[in-house]
């Protein structure tokens, strides 16, 4: 979600997804919602506690934060 942030150089985007599967829309406001839901549902499903969620989230920042100084360029370069 850092990297839509960036891209679209803002957090507050609102946006949708839709499941095919459950034929259900959800709705967010900013990209940051979506880590906050999924780090929930992470720790609500059993699979995680709080600290790997965490942890996850702070590495998941790094990978993004190397992507856009290396991998992505000015629209004019």
């Amino acid at each position: 979600m850092d990297v839509f942030a960036e891209y679209f150089d803002s957090d507050g985007i609102p946006f949708a997804i839709t499941s095919t599967v459950t034929g259900t829309t959800h709705s967010f406001s900013r990209f940051e919602d979506v880590v906050k839901e999924v780090g929930n549902a992470r720790i609500f499903g059993g699979m995680h506690f709080h600290h790997a969620v965490k942890e996850g989230n702070r590495l998941g920042r790094k990978v993004a934060e190397y992507v856009l100084k290396t991998k992505f360029h000015p629209k004019d370069e």
